[in-house]
């Protein structure tokens, strides 16, 4: 996971900018990312800034992100920030920064099911029971906790309910490998 690093105008106070600024950085953020909580967005622009965060500084970053949504260079699905040209990416967590990137809330679900997807393809089906913890580690974490097991079983179970997986007395499968 490669956390959004780039020179921005330090000498200026972030919410003293125009809207449609902070919005480009905004979108630049979401571009070198990919899949971001939009409250991850307001951190990192405390980070590339150097500042404490502050309702100033989220309400200016929030306006933001509002803008770069009317005008659809983002996308926002449950909390979480894409650019429409960007590919879902599997991203190992293992070393980032920002403590929430290692939270199961912070997981974007796109992300996760694509884990899922990948690690059934590659065993050609997996046990349901295993899942979690082996996608997990793909995603970075040395443990499954609890939430994280939560936010996988989740998507396991929506990957089954719209046809993307089979459940196969307990062996998630993809559909054409009955």
């Amino acid at each position: 996971y490669e956390e959004a690093r780039f020179e921005v105008p330090r000498g200026s106070d972030p919410c003293a900018l125009p809207v449609d600024d902070l919005a480009r950085i905004v979108v630049r953020i979401v571009r070198e990312e990919g899949l971001i909580h939009q409250e991850e967005v307001v951190n990192r622009v405390r980070d590339l800034w150097g500042l404490r965060l502050g309702a100033r500084l989220q309400e200016a970053t929030v306006t933001a992100v509002k803008a770069a949504l009317d005008r659809r260079e983002c996308l926002l699905e449950d909390g979480f920030l894409s650019c429409d040209a960007s590919p879902v990416l599997l991203r190992n967590r293992e070393d980032v920064v920002s403590a929430n990137l290692r939270k199961a809330a912070f997981l974007p679900p796109a992300e996760v099911r694509l884990a899922i997807l990948e690690v059934v393809a590659a065993g050609h089906g997996i046990r349901t029971a295993e899942v979690p913890v082996v996608v997990a580690r793909v995603l970075g974490f040395r443990m499954a906790s609890a939430q994280i097991r939560a936010v996988i079983g989740r998507q396991c179970e929506k990957l089954v309910l719209d046809g993307g997986l089979v459940d196969a007395g307990g062996v998630l499968r993809r559909p054409e490998e009955r």
